[in-house]
């Protein structure tokens, strides 16, 4: 008899295993397919904005502006009036009490984050200027070999291990 209830219950945990990894495996690629067809969206909207507009690095750097001030802002409200972790309305309590808020320095901006913005922010204008010399099929090939370099590069710095295995 406790056999059987064993095996109800080991067939049971089964499915609810294998039903919870279809939906997160479908989860995943319905997330994937969104965010490509954001891409690719945004890349036809990108050429035909800068087909007539001549100015793509001007409308970078005001990009780059309002992503600013819009982070600073979410900062700001996130620290002034905190979600609390148990509840979704407003309740005045901090969400990590036991730790202090994080105070970037100018020193540690410079160096840590400034290069990350930099290399990101020339990253989408120098790929927004080029939408006004080469074809869109082009720009898709040449932005998928970034993770190549990438990967390259974190070599380089050492933050990756090189592994033969990579290049299987």
């Amino acid at each position: 008899m406790s056999r059987k209830i064993l095996m109800n219950y080991n067939n049971r945990y089964r499915s609810s295993f294998l039903f919870n990894t279809l939906m997160t495996m479908l989860k995943v690629c319905i997330f994937i397919f969104f965010y490509w067809v954001c891409s690719i969206s945004l890349t036809f909207f990108n050429r035909h904005l800068f087909r007539d507009y001549k100015f793509p690095l001007s409308i970078t750097a005001l990009h780059m502006a309002i992503k600013f001030i819009f982070a600073a802002l979410i900062r700001w409200f996130l620290y002034k009036f905190c979600f609390c972790s148990y509840c979704t309305t407003l309740c005045g309590r901090h969400q990590n009490n036991d730790r202090e808020r994080v105070n970037l320095t100018w020193p540690i901006l410079w160096r840590k984050i400034a290069p990350t913005g930099i290399t990101a922010s020339l990253d989408i204008s120098l790929s927004n200027w080029s939408l006004q010399y080469i074809t869109i099929s082009l720009y898709i090939m040449c932005k998928s070999t970034v993770i190549i370099y990438i990967l390259i590069f974190g070599i380089i710095f050492g933050l990756e291990r090189f592994v033969i295995l990579f290049l299987i």
